[in-house]
C-alpha cells in the first residue's frame, strides 16, 4: 500500500510539473487612430480576440519586455486578464472588406488575415483568421497600406476586389502553466506528512 501511495504521489507531481498543451489565442490590438505598431501598449488596454472566440475583448494586465526595447517580441510574456501568456508570434493583421460589384444585393463580407511567409510562385498568400480559420487567401500583389484595393485570386468564393480597411498589430499567445513556487512548498509538506 505504501508503494502504491508513493507511485501515485510521483504521478501527481509529474502532472503538476508538466505544463498542459495550451490553446493558441490570436489577438489584434486596434485602438482608434493606431495603425500597425508592434510597441507594447499600456497595461490596462484591451486586445480584440480573433481566435478562438471572435470579438471578445481581453485586458492586458501586465507584460514583460525582456530586452527592454519597447517592442513586442516572440518569447516575451503578456498577462491577459491576469493569466500569463507566452508570445509565440507578432505581426500585422489585415482587415479586408469586399468591394461589391454594381447592382449586387447581398451582405458585404469581411475577413481578417495575416501574412504567410512562402517563396516561389505564391508570394502573396495570407492565412485567414476570421471568419474561416486557416483558409489560404491569395492576392495578386502584396498588401502594403490601408485603403489599398487588392484583387483576391483564391479561394474561388473570395475572388474579386477587396478594400484594406485597417492593418493592426497581431499576436499569437499560449497560456503558461499556473504552477507557482507556493505549490511546490505544498507538495513538499504533503510528502513530509506522508512519511
Amino acid at each position: 500500500m505504501k508503494r502504491f501511495a508513493i507511485a501515485l504521489s510521483v504521478l501527481a507531481i509529474a502532472a503538476l510539473a508538466v505544463p498542459a498543451a495550451g490553446q493558441t489565442y490570436y489577438y489584434d490590438y486596434n485602438p482608434v487612430d493606431r495603425p500597425y505598431d508592434p510597441t507594447w501598449p499600456a497595461d490596462g488596454d484591451e486586445w480584440h480576440q480573433l481566435y478562438p472566440n471572435y470579438c471578445i475583448y481581453d485586458e492586458q494586465t501586465g507584460h514583460e519586455d525582456a530586452n527592454e526595447d519597447g517592442y513586442i517580441d516572440a518569447c516575451e510574456h503578456i498577462w491577459i486578464n491576469g493569466e500569463r501568456h507566452h508570445v509565440e508570434w507578432v505581426g500585422p493583421t489585415f482587415h479586408l472588406r469586399e468591394i461589391m460589384p454594381p447592382g449586387e444585393e447581398r451582405q458585404r463580407r469581411e475577413i481578417y488575415m495575416e501574412q504567410v511567409v512562402l517563396q516561389g510562385d505564391r508570394p502573396h498568400v495570407y492565412h485567414e483568421v476570421y471568419p474561416v480559420f486557416c483558409t489560404e487567401v491569395g492576392t495578386t500583389e502584396p498588401i502594403e497600406f490601408e485603403c489599398q484595393e487588392v484583387f483576391v485570386e483564391f479561394p474561388p468564393e473570395y475572388a474579386g476586389w477587396w478594400h484594406v480597411e485597417e492593418i493592426t498589430t497581431n499576436i499569437h499567445t499560449v497560456p503558461q502553466s499556473p504552477v507557482e513556487g507556493s505549490t511546490w512548498s505544498t507538495i513538499k509538506d504533503w510528502f513530509r506528512d506522508l512519511f
